[in-house]
């Protein structure tokens, strides 16, 4: 296996170059294609000799850049020997790579893989994402960008720079250059995490700078309507066009709940009658995916009326005016400086303004909360997880058949990120050599025995061995995996739903507690009604149900919203 192989040291002159002093390249040409770099030194012309490649004299100053040269030929010639030792031929730009980044991989920067992910993100928009949350990535891309011209003067960086100094330092940088508030440049470090989890999730980052930095959050204090201030604005006479139809989105929002993002997407097709005979909204929520079964109030209706016929908005298809949040917020202010009120009005300020009237102009004021799963044990599901995609992926590719896998860990143990590391190995090591035989539709059960099971005899030991217990890995309790031929692919079965503690009397006066304390911003009303909302983000929901009758609340009603069984107790 022949190549033909040259290599040339010689000077470079560029445009901002000394005339005397000029920069010194390699130039490699391998079966006649040829690349150079390089290679970080300079020399005088006038001492340079060009049949040698070399910087002439016998000074200390020509021996050490000669030696410098010396070393990068020799660090070619061991490129190329080692492609001819594994009998692969070798390329030009391959020994190129190689010699500046260490390895034949190009060393990845910090905006390459932001600017991939970002394109990879771009085409699942309308699959799995909105295009809203594709131009929060864009920004966040821009703010990077521009902090690495502001503090490094650099276009890029290589992701070997990022440590807990580079996310401190941005976000300084964001909140003071781009005057971002403490939440706002919190998001922006949250879409760089994702982009580093990206980085070591392939191997191109060995350290997380996340690690010792911690994202928190401020709780913010949102502005909201009066009852008289949102009668002010509902009768406030307007002589410009695009002011009334800002104020009728905002007002509809008021009386549906429902968010500029879901507003904006409403279509006629929405709009139905239920099963009760009542016309509502129904429609899915774009942040949660959640459905949603909204009664039409006849403010809400009116508003609908008075677009069903408008050329613009029939034009469009959707069901009210349509204009992007930023020109929304810029017209409430607008609309919010003519009705004289003494506060920031925006878009965010619909929602907290939602009343139930009733047929006898009742005003009832609704909190809605979620039945969601402890934090403690969101964690714990969240660690078993992590454990089990982790094991799933080293087996994909390494087990011939589709599969589905669930690792348990012992939730009353801390496992430290070593451990884990290593318990994932064994892991795997052990469901290569004992579901490698696994038939279709065959389950394997392991659980840890909790002692060395080797020190007891072997009648005990094979009997031990035959229920399935093993010397599972620190910290692990069981381990399942079943083969499915059938399966399009392997998976982690994660729970769809799953049980949260009992509802007691004690549980619900906690959720009241917190809930009491949002009852301000409804103003003035006759009664406040609460509804707890069984499945939640985490589809969870309550096993038995004791509390009934809580006393000393403010709330005159209380309700339980039970999404599996569809229908709703009345707790109080």
């Amino acid at each position: 296996m022949s190549q033909s192989f040259k290599i040339l040291f010689h000077l470079k002159k560029g445009k901002g170059t000394n005339e005397n002093v000029q920069p010194i390249y390699v130039r490699l040409t391998v079966d006649g294609k040829r690349v150079e770099w390089s290679v970080q030194r300079s020399c005088e012309e006038s001492k340079w000799n060009k049949l040698t490649g070399r910087m002439a004299g016998s000074k200390e100053e020509a021996k050490k850049l000669n030696a410098y040269l010396d070393a990068i030929q020799a660090s070619i010639y061991d490129v190329q020997r080692e492609h001819a030792q594994r009998k692969e031929r070798v390329t030009a730009e391959q020994v190129r790579t190689t010699i500046i980044y260490g390895s034949e991989e190009k060393a990845h920067t910090l905006l390459e893989v932001y600017q991939y992910h970002n394109e990879q993100f771009e085409k699942l928009v309308g699959i799995e994402y909105s295009f809203r949350t594709l131009q929060k990535f864009r920004t966040c891309l821009r703010t990077v960008r521009e902090f690495l011209r502001f503090k490094y003067h650099r276009e890029d960086i290589p992701l070997s720079m990022l440590n807990h100094k580079f996310l401190t330092d941005y976000e300084f940088y964001l909140k003071t250059e781009w005057q971002l508030h403490h939440n706002s440049a919190m998001v922006c470090l949250k879409k760089l995490k994702k982009i580093i989890r990206l980085c070591i999730a392939n191997d191109w980052l060995d350290k997380d700078p996340f690690r010792s930095f911690k994202i928190t959050s401020k709780e913010t204090h949102r502005n909201f309507l009066l009852k008289d201030e949102l009668e002010r604005l509902i009768s406030e006479p307007l002589t410009s066009e695009k002011l009334r139809r800002v104020r009728d989105v905002f007002v509809f929002s008021c009386y549906t709940g429902l968010s500029y993002t879901d507003v904006s997407e409403l279509t006629p097709n929405d709009i139905s009658i239920g099963i009760d005979g009542i016309q509502g909204v129904f429609t899915k929520r774009a942040k949660t995916d959640t459905s949603s079964r909204i009664p039409l109030l006849p403010i809400a209706y009116d508003i609908i009326q008075k677009y069903a016929t408008d050329p613009q908005v029939v034009n469009t298809g959707l069901l009210l005016p349509k204009m992007s949040n930023q020109k929304l917020n810029h017209y409430l202010k607008e609309i919010s400086v003519i009705c004289g009120f003494n506060k920031k009005l925006t878009f965010h300020c619909a929602r907290p303004d939602i009343v139930w009237t009733t047929a006898d102009n009742k005003k009832i004021g609704v909190e809605i909360t979620e039945a969601v799963i402890s934090q403690l044990e969101f964690q714990k599901n969240s660690f078993k997880d992590e454990i089990t995609d982790c094991v799933l992926e080293k087996l994909r590719d390494q087990l011939p058949f589709n599969f589905d896998i669930t690792v348990k860990p012992y939730l009353d143990r801390k496992i430290s990120q070593c451990q884990k590391n290593n318990s994932i190995g064994q892991i795997v090591k052990i469901l290569l050599a004992e579901a490698i035989n696994l038939k279709d539709n065959e389950i394997l059960n392991l659980y840890d025995f909790g002692s060395d099971i080797d020190i007891y005899p072997p009648d005990i030991k094979r009997m031990i061995l035959l229920y399935g217990y093993r010397n599972l890995p620190d910290g692990i309790k069981s381990i399942k995996i079943g083969r499915w031929d059938s399966a399009g692919e392997s998976w982690n079965p994660k729970l769809g739903a799953i049980w949260v503690p009992d509802l007691t009397l004690d549980t619900l006066s906690e959720i009241i507690k917190k809930k009491e304390t949002k009852l301000e911003k409804y103003a003035v009303c006759d009664e406040y009604w609460l509804v707890i909302w069984e499945s939640g983000g985490r589809n969870s929901y309550y096993k038995n149900i004791s509390a009934f009758d809580p006393p000393n609340t403010k709330f005159q009603k209380v309700f339980l919203a039970r999404t599996f069984a569809n229908v709703v107790v009345v707790l109080k």
